[in-house]
């Protein structure tokens, strides 16, 4: 089913939503710079694997700043991706980081944010419209955990034209015991 923003001239393009690994506790009331975990850091390295075809890297990396994001986002191992760290995504709400996403230059065609709950909860249930299987439904009902990944695909000219509830959730990926 072809969305009602969709035109002509439009593409397939994909969102990858990627909460940072497990943290260290905020021992200094330092949020921003908390570390991962030695198992943060190992789940992330597995979330690396779930990046590759048939999924595909992206075009282009939003990060937060956050010292756990950075981290999670060099265990994927993706040097030769352009990457924006952006302080506007550290703590992001789901309606900050859509506006972000509208910002995009058109030539990218999948894009991976990593960034923060609550606000990557909220964007993937914002953008969401319909799923390719209950059981992604019901796994992104239940919450969205450290190191969780939800792909998403929209079919838009233009990334300014994305809008709430025009997503398709394509998989959700969240590791086992978290």
């Amino acid at each position: 089913m072809t969305h009602p923003s969709a035109s002509a001239d439009s593409i397939q393009r994909r969102i990858t939503l990627l909460r940072h690994a497990e943290a260290l506790p905020d021992l200094q009331h330092d949020d921003h710079a908390r570390a991962l975990s030695p198992h943060g850091l190992e789940v992330a390295t597995r979330q690396a694997q779930w990046l590759q075809p048939p999924q595909a890297q992206p075009d282009l990396v939003l990060c937060s700043t956050a010292t756990r994001t950075r981290q999670t986002l060099d265990a994927l191992a993706f040097a030769a991706v352009p990457t924006i760290l952006s302080p506007s995504l550290y703590l992001a709400s789901a309606s900050e980081m859509l506006a972000l996403l509208q910002q995009l230059d058109d030539a990218v065609q999948h894009v991976l944010l990593v960034g923060h709950n609550p606000g990557m909860h909220g964007l993937a249930a914002l953008l969401a419209r319909d799923y390719t299987s209950d059981a992604a439904a019901d796994a992104l009902a239940q919450g969205f955990p450290t190191a969780g990944l939800v792909s998403l695909r929209v079919t838009l000219a233009q990334w300014s034209a994305l809008t709430p509830h025009s997503a398709e959730v394509l998989a959700v990926q969240f590791p086992h015991g978290v």
